[in-house]
């Protein structure tokens, strides 16, 4: 499967280095709005409305309405999703879910810099303005809040907004959608197939207390997970780096999914586009297996905006719109460089799990699986073989192990070594230079671990919770942020070996909170896990949090189980390392575990080409004493099966990720078919040969599946 898609990708190059775009996108229509040194906004007042942007430094348009002649045979419906400013989704007052376009001329005032549209859904009987604002990185189109204005009984329950700007017919460009699914992925333009439905993603993932109400996670066990969207963004390019635009949900963004049609599902066309939710359905149950659809009352504070920043060039793809946003974070402090330690040496993540609840005849009991001095054994060992750079993080260390202890407890279990192994353990720790963190998920736990006072409500009146498959223990309560900042708060007062902390769940998950007592919505939930992720960096020695959102950027000194793949929809092409892009040399950047994978060689390889660094979960003890645990999906771990592999792992990663450590990834191309060439910041650029074949880069020979460093520039 790899091989394939890479060799489509690299066709596709072949193509576009050979017949590159000639054409400057549609002509621009209507009258001239605005106007500065970079860019030209166009308004075609005809119909309902449409907008062209001139990219001055291209010469390229772009243009939110699709050519009439391309929607032919296509309903009426679809014709004005087409070349409408907005669609919008409403709740009728049976609680129908309907789709209005707009069907009459926008009111127009001109300013400055732009244009408001005060526009009417008919069908829903929904006014509100669309403010498209020209500035000098782009574009910015924005519907307060405040204008949307209810004619009848009828409410808004979501809003697209240009739903077909920089869409593409079938395969008549080249180019992709660049779509934030997990890593990031993208789907290339082509002739239009029989697709049965679209991408659809809620930025910062669902929120399970309004879609998950009290009806039970059906968790299905697919090839791979379906990844969640990390960051507020989404992108287009036309052409081989021709032109191409990287669109940033500014504000809504915790109410925003991204949505991207492939040609052929529907209409033949490729687009994408934000769609605002500021009301949606919920499952409400009246009793045993019976209820009925309700409509959250409240409508979402959303105040959407979207900001489009234009690319041409060389810049003009997904590395080019990684490095924009990330200019963007960086300007607004959200990204800061690190001070890196003088040896170059990479880092590595060693996870030890010390205990979890293992099924007796009268129930369960704490069983360890290592103890603090074994351990320092590793710590031992790991150094004196050259390890210099490493995070040990204890997962399970609490007083019940990992699904026995209450949430925020700081008691170590005593089985693995209690308070006098880990304090022996972290003077080991420290002695040689190792960081000693502990691993702990302060978002959600099992009901035993939980209590009811601290647990999240859904909309429906009962927990928010996910099923799961386990022997021991099936249900997970989320903890509200209460709970949590009693936490961040209980770190300040705790002994220095215990104020390095790594995060689960704490960062990357967000969901509102529907307590009568102290209603909490997904807007609020988001700054006050802000402010709680400001209060744990501020009492932590180090903050290692575990993917975390946008909004947990700031306060993670490590990034780890970073997603590395997409959902792979069969209309995804090509997973892209567009997160780890945004965070090189910003972030140290820790992968999956890599005693959880099949296939190592390529997993090692992909390190190598997404700057990512290794993470294992390791015991002293055989995984076969998991059986009566609940951990179930952990086949091997035993530390002296794995250290000699990772020590050759980590050899192989040294001697190419040692060379671009703390610098940025500035441009990723396949140059053949399995070999990609990843180039940095300052210079130089990692080679990586996916194939099973020598590759020869600029008169270097590149190994089979391996890869090396070079001084050679990247393309």
């Amino acid at each position: 499967m790899f091989k394939t898609l890479v060799f489509a990708a690299l066709t596709l190059m072949c193509v576009f280095a050979g017949a590159l775009l000639t054409h400057a996108g549609p002509s621009a229509q209507g009258e001239l709005t605005a106007e500065n040194s970079n860019y030209a906004l166009y308004l075609n007042r005809e119909g309902t409305g449409s907008i062209s942007l001139l990219d001055k430094a291209s010469g390229y348009t772009w243009v939110s309405a699709a050519e009439p002649d391309k929607l032919e045979n296509v309903s009426e419906d679809w014709r004005r999703f087409a070349s409408s400013l907005a669609v919008m989704d409403f709740l009728t007052d049976t609680g129908s879910v309907r789709r209005a376009n707009i069907t009459e001329p926008p009111e127009y005032e001109l300013f400055d810099a732009g244009f408001s549209a005060a526009v009417t859904f008919s069908d829903a009987g929904v006014k509100l303005k669309l403010i498209v604002t020209l500035t000098e990185n782009g574009l910015s189109v924005e519907v307060p809040d405040d204008s949307i204005e209810y004619l009848g009984t009828n409410i808004i329950s979501k809003l697209y907004i240009l739903p077909f700007f920089g869409a593409a017919y079938a395969d008549e460009l080249q180019g992709y959608l660049f779509v934030p699914d997990g890593c990031g992925a993208l789907v290339r333009f082509g002739p239009p197939k029989a697709y049965s439905g679209s991408y659809v993603g809620r930025i910062y993932g669902d929120d399970y207390s309004v879609s998950g109400g009290t009806s039970k996670k059906n968790l299905v066990t697919l090839p791979v997970p379906a990844q969640k969207i990390y960051l507020p963004v989404f992108g287009i390019a036309h052409g081989y780096k021709e032109a191409a635009f990287l669109a940033v949900v500014e504000s809504g963004d915790e109410f925003c999914e991204i949505e991207a049609s492939p040609a052929g599902n529907i209409v033949d066309f490729f687009w994408q586009a934000p769609r605002f939710v500021y009301h949606e359905l919920y499952w409400q149950p009246t009793g045993a297996g019976s209820g009925f659809n309700a409509m959250t009352p409240r409508r979402n504070t959303v105040n959407a905006k979207v900001s489009y920043y234009f690319l041409s060039g060389s810049d003009a793809d997904y590395v080019g719109m990684a490095n924009k946003y990330k200019q963007s974070l960086v300007a607004g402090g959200i990204l800061k460089k690190p001070e890196l330690g003088a040896d170059g040496d990479i880092p590595l993540k060693l996870d030890a799990l010390m205990a979890e609840q293992r099924r007796t005849l009268f129930g369960s009991s704490a069983h360890p699986m290592t103890t603090t001095e074994e351990v320092e054994q590793w710590i031992v060992s790991f150094t004196s073989q050259g390890i210099r750079n490493f995070c040990v993080a204890l997962t399970g260390w609490e007083s019940g192990g990992v699904s026995g202890h209450k949430l925020g407890t700081f008691a170590p279990e005593s089985k693995t070594g209690g308070e006098s192994g880990l304090s022996k353990l972290a003077g080991t720790a420290e002695a040689n230079g190792v960081t000693l963190a502990l691993q702990s998920n302060y978002a959600m736990g099992y009901e035993r671990q939980v209590p009811a006072a601290d647990s999240v409500y859904g909309m429906s009146g009962n927990f928010t919770f996910e099923e799961v498959t386990k022997p021991l223990f099936s249900v997970k309560r989320y903890m509200n942020l209460e709970g949590i900042l009693r936490i961040a708060q209980a770190v300040a007062s705790q002994k220095d070996y215990k104020r390095a902390l790594a995060l689960d769940g704490v960062g990357s998950i967000l969901v509102s909170d529907f307590n009568s007592a102290r209603t909490v919505y997904r807007e609020q939930a988001r700054e006050g896990m802000r402010q709680i992720l400001d209060l744990f960096a501020q009492n932590t020695s180090s903050l290692y949090l575990e993917s975390p959102n946008l909004y947990g950027l700031p306060y993670s000194d490590a990034v780890y189980n970073a997603p590395d793949s997409h959902s792979r929809q069969v209309y995804e092409s090509d997973a892209v390392p567009f997160y780890q892009i945004v965070l090189s040399g910003y972030k140290e950047v820790y992968s999956p575990y890599l005693n959880y994978r099949y296939n190592s060689e390529k997993d090692l390889l992909r390190l190598m080409d997404y700057n990512m660094y290794p993470a294992y979960l390791l015991t002293e003890k055989y995984s076969s004493e998991f059986t009566g645990t609940n951990i179930i999906d952990v086949y091997s771990s035993r530390r002296q099966d794995w250290e000699p592999i990772i020590l050759e792992t980590y050899g192989k990663l040294q001697s190419v990720l040692s060379r671009v450590r703390g610098r940025e990834i500035v441009s990723r191309e396949t140059v053949a078919e399995d070999v990609v060439v990843v180039g940095y910041s300052g210079g130089g650029a990692v080679v990586v040969n996916y194939s099973e074949r020598e590759y020869n880069y600029k008169g270097a020979a590149v190994p089979a599946l391996s890869g090396v460093y070079t001084e050679e520039a990247g393309l």
